[in-house]
């Protein structure tokens, strides 16, 4: 039994003072339910369409977990998609983490309208990792008496540069994603409810 064609709209993208990505995406003609699986168990194509992932697997809590390049071929990051439980609202909760040369998470709320429209709410923090595998090594040099405050100062400009560049990527994200990814969610959505 079909119910219709997804339709949907981006009614929020950008930063948040804390320098996260956010935004709010209005969907017709779907559950929360069907929204989060979507994110819980499809290629990462079906939802945002310039993702590469490679080594997909599902997780013993419902979710997957993947090497993953947002943009293009070649993974630079470690993803895992879990589901969150539910906020004291009752919205559905979607997480993800990322590690590798990009590293952060998304809390993904689902939630239904008075109307009956499903609204997507997303919060993402999105780092560089300059050193990646390096933190460990970092840390102990930090100790090392007087070579140690060198490498803090050094650890301390790093902090400093990735939150920088954080903002910077936090607001790539929130330009390209929302809006990149709604073709995608409306037909995958729309597959989802035509299916017997």
């Amino acid at each position: 039994m079909s119910i219709g064609r997804v339709r949907g709209k981006v009614e929020l993208a950008g930063v948040d003072p804390e320098g996260n990505a956010v935004s709010r995406i209005r969907l017709t003609n779907t559950t929360p339910e069907k929204v989060a699986e979507m994110f819980l168990k499809d290629d990462p194509k079906e939802f945002f369409p310039s993702a590469h992932a490679y080594l997909r697997t599902p997780t013993a809590t419902g979710g997957q977990r993947m090497l993953e390049n947002p943009k293009m071929p070649g993974p630079i990051m470690l993803t895992q998609i879990e589901p969150g439980g539910k906020d004291a609202s009752g919205a559905l909760l979607v997480k993800s983490t990322f590690q590798g040369l990009i590293t952060g998470g998304s809390t993904l709320t689902i939630s239904k309208a008075h109307n009956g429209d499903v609204i997507l709410e997303e919060k993402t923090r999105v780092r560089p990792n300059f050193m990646p595998g390096m933190g460990a090594v970092v840390d102990l040099a930090a100790k090392v008496p007087f070579f140690g405050t060198f490498v803090s100062l050094g650890k301390s400009m790093m902090d400093g540069m990735a939150a920088v560049t954080g903002t910077f990527l936090a607001a790539l994200h929130a330009q390209e994603v929302p809006s990149g990814a709604l073709q995608a969610m409306e037909a995958t959505l729309t597959r989802k409810n035509n299916r017997p």
